[in-house]
């Protein structure tokens, strides 16, 4: 089940950045997860806004020791996925920094891509409140 399932446009973030932060503390999170989720969250929003058409869907789950956070798109595609985030960009680089913090928090990163548009899910090992 869901803990959160949300469409956005741009102008959202900060209804997305609260929207995360409130769903992830009603599951029980602990506070530096939550914190890194809605970093995740605003970064994934922020490129879809950006590269991806603008228009979006913002999904979050829990299951099997894990929260997912899933942001998909219906723009033109990325041209090579795999690579995308994978090295730190370098300073004053204009773009690349996003995907590479998205990437330097999950403990697992998936991103498919193509002419219907792009799919980022993160996994992050589920830390909750003592």
């Amino acid at each position: 089940m869901p803990l959160l399932d949300l469409p956005f446009t741009e102008g959202y973030l900060y209804q997305i950045r609260s929207t995360v932060a409130a769903h992830a503390s009603q599951a029980q999170l602990s506070t530096a997860l939550i914190d890194e989720l809605v970093l995740i969250a605003s970064e994934l929003v922020i490129n879809t806004v950006r590269h991806g058409g603008g228009v979006g869907q913002l999904s979050m789950w829990a299951d099997r020791g894990h929260v997912y956070l899933q942001v998909a798109d219906s723009g033109p595609g990325m041209p090579n996925p795999g690579a995308a985030g994978r090295e730190q960009p370098a300073p004053g680089e204009e773009h690349g920094r996003g995907l590479w913090v998205v990437r330097t928090l999950s403990a697992q990163l998936t991103i498919t891509s193509g002419q219907e548009g792009t799919t980022v899910l993160a996994a992050l090992p589920i830390r909750t409140r003592l």
